[in-house]
């Protein structure tokens, strides 16, 4: 049986105000497991950032994050921008929203 929590996987691809990157594809997948040391259950987050450049071209990022609970791991950034500045998503007004400091930096694409 599969640890990989399948009905909180997110996938949004974005818009962005990136003129090297104007497109991101955001994938979040989410597993829970039992700590190997104390055997209490913890949650990961695997993040999977898809950058494509101007010609399609993909640069692909990928981390995870631990918690022990579920919704704190979904409120985590998803990356850094080159100023090392967070980048979230963000639900708002209906649509999905990638953010920087609190300002809009993309917007979903379905």
């Amino acid at each position: 049986m599969s640890s990989w929590i399948k009905e909180h996987t997110s996938f949004r691809k974005y818009a962005v105000s990136d003129p090297i990157f104007p497109v991101w594809e955001i994938q979040n997948e989410y597993q829970e497991f039992p700590c190997p040391k104390c055997g209490e259950n913890i949650f990961c987050r695997l993040t999977h950032i898809w950058k494509h450049d101007t010609n399609g071209t993909a640069s692909p990022e990928c981390h995870n994050n631990y918690n022990k609970k579920l919704e704190d791991l979904k409120n985590l950034l998803v990356t850094y921008s080159t100023n090392n500045i967070g980048i979230y998503e963000k639900f708002i007004d209906g649509q999905w929203k990638l953010m920087c400091e609190n300002k809009v930096i993309g917007v979903e694409i379905k």
